[in-house]
């Protein structure tokens, strides 16, 4: 699945002929699949798009708002988060 998200950019959302070609020659490399160029995609593109938002979302940054304590125990019962902006963008490490 790596390999396929660093190849994002000539699998999702490609329109052109020689797009679609290479799109079918990274996807068939990479998995060892016959797909031509006029096949469907769309499961692949669904896939290498949400494995990339979790990726992304993974190497995020977040700043602790708030950590709430068992009183007795002293355990933490839970804590916030909040993404850590930078520019508006989400800053990642």
């Amino acid at each position: 699945m790596q390999k396929l998200v660093s190849e994002i950019s000539n699998i999702v959302g490609v329109s052109s002929d020689s797009a679609k070609e290479k799109r079918a020659e990274i996807v068939n490399k990479i998995l060892g699949t016959n797909f031509g160029k006029n096949d469907s995609f769309t499961s692949i593109e669904n896939a290498v798009k949400r494995y990339y938002q979790l990726t992304s979302l993974k190497r995020s940054l977040f700043k602790c708002t708030e950590v709430t304590y068992d009183l007795d125990s002293g355990r933490v019962n839970g804590m916030s988060f909040e993404v850590e902006l930078d520019g508006g963008n989400i800053k990642q490490d």
